[in-house]
Order: structure tokens, then sequence, then C-alpha cells
């Protein structure tokens, strides 16, 4: 063959997979998430749009830059964050559902092109969100692996949003504090790698946690501990529907409590009435390794 034409070819294939590098999975992934989506997506992306915006007005990051995301997520490993008046995965409740088969489908077709692509910051921030227990902990390994270009793209924005989620809204950040918890009798649930779900070694149903934490709580009171533990490869999707269904049974004691004691819902009471409620009714909920 002609050299000037294999010059040419080998040119070309360089350059493919230059180009090839240069596209990033992670958008690609996101174009299978809202392809998923009966609206082609159109839902999510205003809802990403609508959610930067209220993170901007309430002060929570200063613009829509990666720049912003990044000192966010940095706010987060300090523990000095301020929590938006909405969280994201709440919003992501009121739009269309995906359909999980079809997203599946298409990230096992962009995949088995995985050759053409980097992986490591993709495999980095998966580590560190499943191998962390605590949010602070989890921003910091993430910031270990992003930069700010990074968060300009929709995949590590969520991410970012979904670090709200992994905090309660009344006690931020703080630590547990073990020593005044009744640990011993504590509620053990796991979520394995085929997402089911165990109750102190027994398999149970969301609606049978929901009712086992109901009484759980009610039994011990203030002193109560439930210890959450997940395996690397358990659904992400699947761990924050748990956590929110164990959360959602504490804010309805809490509004329970309220209302009885207050006649108003907790979100209502003032200051010193919510700190009172949130007393008898803590989250006493910790992710574990």
């Amino acid at each position: 063959m002609n050299k000037f034409i294999i010059s040419i070819l080998l040119l070309f294939i360089n350059i493919s997979n230059i180009y090839s590098q240069s596209k990033r999975i992670e958008s690609e992934l996101m174009k299978c998430t809202y392809k998923a989506i009966s609206d082609e997506g159109t839902s999510l992306k205003q809802l990403i749009l609508d959610y930067e915006t209220l993170l901007i007005n309430e002060g929570v990051v200063e613009d829509s830059s990666g720049e912003s995301y990044r000192v966010l997520v940095q706010n987060f490993a300090n523990k000095n964050i301020i929590t938006p008046s909405k969280l994201f995965c709440v919003e992501t409740q009121k739009i269309k559902k995906a359909n999980t088969n079809k997203f599946y489908d298409c990230k096992k077709t962009i995949l088995k092109d995985s050759l053409n692509y980097d992986l490591s910051k993709l495999k980095g921030t998966k580590q560190a969100l499943f191998n962390n227990a605590k949010p602070h902990i989890k921003a910091k390994e993430m910031l270990k692996v992003l930069s700010d270009s990074d968060f300009d793209i929709d995949y590590y924005k969520l991410r970012a949003f979904y670090l709200f989620c992994a905090i309660d809204t009344q006690a931020g950040i703080n630590e547990i504090d073990l020593q005044n918890l009744d640990a011993e009798n504590a509620l053990n649930i796991y979520l394995d790698s085929r997402n089911t779900l165990y109750v102190n070694e027994v398999k149970k149903t969301i609606e049978q946690l929901k009712i086992i934490v109901r009484n759980h709580v009610l039994e011990n009171k203030s002193k109560y501990v439930i210890f959450f533990k997940t395996e690397r490869d358990t659904k992400y999707k699947e761990v924050l529907s748990c956590e929110k269904n164990i959360k959602e049974v504490i804010k309805s004691l809490r509004n329970e409590y309220a209302l009885k004691t207050y006649n108003n819902i907790y979100e209502n009471l003032n200051e010193d009435q919510k700190t009172e409620t949130y007393t008898r009714y803590p989250l006493n909920f910790l992710s574990v390794d």
C-alpha cells in the first residue's frame, strides 16, 4: 500500500482515538437517562435548571459555574453548608419516571465501547459516594477526583445535589454521639448488591421496613439507633429510596407530636417548638461501612 495512504490512515486512527477520549462517558450516560424518560428528558433538564436557580437564589451556590459547585462540595467537606429549602431527591418524584430497562440497555451499549472513554473520574466518584458513610467524607473524597470543569457536566451537578439527601435538614451534618444512645438495641438495615432489603438479618419489603422503623422509634424514644449498610454494587437509586422512606417515618412522627402538642405541623412551628420536637424524634440514622 502506498506509504502516503498508510500515513493518512494512521493519522485518521490517531485523530479518532483523541476524539473518543475527549468525549465524556458521563455526558453519554446522562443522554441515556434523558432518553429513558418518556418526554426525552425535558422535565429532568428543566428540573436541573430550576433547582440550580433555587440554589443560586438561596445563596447555596454563587452561580452556575463548575467552580461554584466545587466550592459547594468543599463546604460540605468542611461541614459549612447552607441547606436549601427543597431537596432534589424529593423534587424528582414530581417528574415523569424513567424506563429503567431502556436506561440500562443504553448504558450497556455505551460500556461496550468503554475503552474509548476515560472512566477514572466516573469510578472515583462512585467509590467516594458508596464507600463512605458520612456526607462530609463523601464530599472530601469527591474533591480528590473532580475538578471545576467536571461540575459543568449535569452528571456531576446531580451528584452535588444528592449530597443534600444524605443529611437531615434539621440536624445538619453534625455527627451523632452514640454514647447517649441505645446502640446495643440498634435496628440494623442492610441493602445488598441485588437490592434485597434485610432488617436484623430478616428479608423485608419497604412497607414492612416503614412499620418496623416506626415501632422501633416509638419503643426506644430519642435513644433509638438505626444502622444502614449497603454494598458497593447496590444501586444508588435504591439506597436513596430506602433512606428517604426511613426519614419520612421520622418526619411523620415529628408531625404527629407537633399536631398533638402544638396543634400545628412540624414545619410551621417556631424554633423553640421545633427544637423540643426534634429532641424527642431526632434522626439517629447512621450509614456504616
